[in-house]
Parts: structure tokens; sequence; C-alpha cells
């Protein structure tokens, strides 16, 4: 009875982890199939467009991403990179592509502005600098991976439309560190989820990478008054005030990605997990509580498949060696009551093998591949979609892994829990 009652409840689990994996799968994919090319866009239906680039200590940076996003295919746009602290290095190199292109600009942000966001002011002086009808928002060490990308985010814009989230991805290429695959499971994992529920018109988070909304929307909600008291929150607490299932877009065409390098991609991930642990707080979503719950219910699985192998294993045992489990079973069994003892030693001993017996060797087997083929697969075809590697046996393992690595940031994150509000200035 409890051999066959942990069959029925792994089996309930993978079927409720099943349902939410393929939730996922088909919102995004619904979503792409929906994203058609955008060389198919109306010149005439696109929006006026500001690029705003926040660069700091940037100069290489900039030199390398200025010409992705200046040889944009798009009719009316232009480019502005706010200087977080009036870096020299970073001016020079503006001035070089002021001199071939005359629709890039450049302002600052005064290196001594003491208690307040640096990376929020900067947005706001370009915002404010800024033209056009849309806001579009990048950093320096990201560039478009095609001449299309303003198009195909742009014609988002359609009567209605105030946010358009877009995607950006890590060029994981470059990490070859330590735990390098664990990372872009994380980052394929987390970029899907804010993806999903957006498309499903709960948005609360884009990418401060790509994420484009109206200049008069930014505007009516007053900026980032709201949250300027902490560091962060540009590209989620602000998504979450002005977003919603009405106003928001998500693009998911290949032409609208956006490719970040980091230095050092292990720390600025690690940075990256607490910020973000951090904001999440300030956040109204069901989103968090949902991955948790299937988190539980993928680990409530896993244990009632360890249990069931257990269980067969003493069963098999018990049919090739009667007398070596009677006697162990006697000894491990003294504690429990007689009757108790008495049946288990009789099936222990009674040396044949019936259905009941194949089935019960059989299922652990069965309900493991139940619980880890459809996440490899669902795995495999989003991380195509968002153009990250395409894991197949570590996806099971990091599953298991992720929500204690997870649980670990968000305790270690009270250690800096005071570094994330104005008042305590970032290095």
């Amino acid at each position: 009875m409890a051999a066959w009652t942990l069959m029925a409840v792994s089996f309930l689990l993978s079927m409720i982890y099943l349902w939410w994996l393929l939730w996922r799968r088909l919102a995004i994919k619904r979503r792409v199939g929906q994203c058609s090319t955008p060389e198919c866009a109306d010149p005439a239906t696109l929006p006026s467009v500001s690029v705003i680039i926040y660069a700091h200590n940037d100069a290489e940076n900039l030199r390398r991403s200025l010409p992705y996003i200046l040889n944009q295919n798009y009719p009316d746009f232009e480019v502005i990179v706010v200087n977080d602290g009036m870096v020299a290095d970073d001016s020079n190199v503006v001035a070089e592509f002021r001199r071939e292109y005359a629709n890039v600009y450049e302002t600052f942000v005064p290196d001594d502005t003491r208690n307040v966001s640096r990376r929020k002011l900067a947005l706001m002086v370009g915002i404010k600098a800024a033209k056009n009808e849309v806001i579009l928002t990048t950093n320096a060490n990201s560039h478009p991976t095609s001449d299309y990308w303003l198009m195909a985010m742009c014609r988002n814009f359609s009567p209605g439309t105030d946010v358009v989230i877009g995607q950006a991805v890590y060029n994981h290429r470059s990490d070859t560190g330590s735990g390098h695959r664990l990372r872009s499971f994380d980052s394929v994992c987390t970029r899907a989820l804010y993806t999903v529920w957006a498309i499903c018109c709960k948005p609360y988070r884009g990418t401060c990478d790509n994420l484009a909304y109206r200049r008069d929307t930014f505007f009516a909600n007053k900026g980032f008054s709201k949250s300027m008291n902490l560091h962060y929150g540009d590209d989620d607490i602000f998504v979450s005030e002005i977003a919603t299932g009405e106003n928001t877009a998500v693009e998911l065409s290949r032409e609208s990605f956006i490719s970040t390098t980091y230095e050092d991609p292990a720390r600025a991930l690690r940075e990256q997990k607490y910020r973000y642990d951090f904001t999440s707080r300030y956040i109204r979503t069901h989103a968090f509580a949902a991955e948790r719950a299937m988190a539980a219910i993928y680990w409530l699985n896993f244990v009632a498949i360890v249990l069931l192998t257990l269980v067969a294993a003493i069963n098999i045992t018990a049919l090739f060696a009667p007398s070596f489990v009677a006697a162990i079973s006697t000894s491990l069994l003294a504690a429990l009551h007689p009757e108790t003892m008495a049946t288990l030693a009789g099936h222990f001993t009674r040396g044949t093998f019936g259905i009941n017996d194949v089935l019960l060797t059989a299922a652990p087997l069965l309900l493991l591949l139940l619980h880890s083929l459809p996440g490899i697969i669902v795995y495999r075809s989003v991380a195509r979609i968002l153009r990250m590697p395409r894991l197949f046996f570590t996806v099971p393992l990091f599953t298991l892994i992720r929500p204690i690595l997870n649980l670990r940031y968000h305790l270690r994150g009270h250690r800096f829990r005071q570094q994330n509000f104005t008042w305590q200035r970032l290095k």
C-alpha cells in the first residue's frame, strides 16, 4: 500500500509540474509565432525613438557597441550616451562618433552627486534630453545582434501600447569559469519566468539592457520617484508600476535580441541575483510564489521517487535473498509493532515474483523519466528561443539545485541589504 501510494503521489506531482512546463513553453512559442520578420514593418507607422545608453568607465564598450546601434535600419532615431561621472575616455569615444554621425549626443551626471541612485538619475537626465516619442534603454556593454533591432522593438508601439519588453542574453561564450553551465541555466529560467508572465498579461519586470516605453508614460508616472531611495529597480520596480496586461508587448523575434558582455560574468551575475532578490520585495506579483511552489513540487516528487526506489530495491533483494533480508528486517524492525514486523517478514520470505513486483520494480524508472525528460525537452526548446546553451543531462540536477541557490542568495542578501539604499553610495 505504501508503494502504491508513493507511485500515485509521484505521478500526480509529475502531472502538475508537467502542466507548469507546458504552460511556459506554449506561451513563449505562441508569442514567437506572433513576432514576424521586422523588415515587414511599415516605416510610416514606426515612432521616433531615443536610445539611452548608460555608460560609466565604458570607453572600450562604447567603441564596440555604438556602431551596432548607430547603423540601425530605422527611419528616425537618436542616440544619447549618458556619461556617469563625466569620464573623459567615454567622452572622447562619443566625440569620435559625432564626427561621422549627426544623431549621437552625450550628456553627463556630475561625479559628486550624493544620496541618489546614479543609474536612475542618469536615465532621467537622458530621458529629459530626449526629443523623441519612445525611449529605449540599454547599456554600454550591450549591443544589438541585428540591424533591425530598433524596428523589431518599436513596431509594437501601436495605439494603447506603452511598454515593450525585449530580450538580452549575456555572452555565455566568454563565461568559461567554474559553474558557467549553472549560470546559463539560471539565466534562462529567470528570463523565461518574467517573459511568460508578461506574455500572459501580468508583467512585472524587463531587462535594463533592452526595455522600451513611451516618454509620456515615464513622466506620467513621475519617473522613478517612487523608488529613488533605492539604487536599483529601473527595470523591475518601474516596470511593475507602469506595465499592465493591456499596455505591454513582448518582443521575441531573433532580430530584437541584445547581447551583453561582462568582464567577469560570475561576479556580474552574482551581483544581479542579489539586486533582483532585494527589489523583488517591492513588486506585487504571484510569479515568485508560483515558482517556489513548483520548486517544492519538484523536490517532493524527487523524494517520492527516491523512497519508491528504496522500496523496490528492498523488494528485489527480498525476492532473491529472502533469508538475508528476513534477518536484517527482524533486527531493523524490532522497535515496530509485532504485527507490522510479521507482515513484512512474511513478504520478504515468500520467494515469488508477481505482477505487483514487476510494477514496483519498473515504477521508479518510469517515474524518473516522467520527472526528468519533460523538463529537459522544455528547457532545450526555451533555451533555443532565448539563444542560450541547450543543456541536457544537467537540467534535472540544476532544477534541484536552483531553489537552494536562490535561498542562499536570499539569506546572504540580508548582509548587504543596506547597500541597496541610496544613503550608502555604491563604489
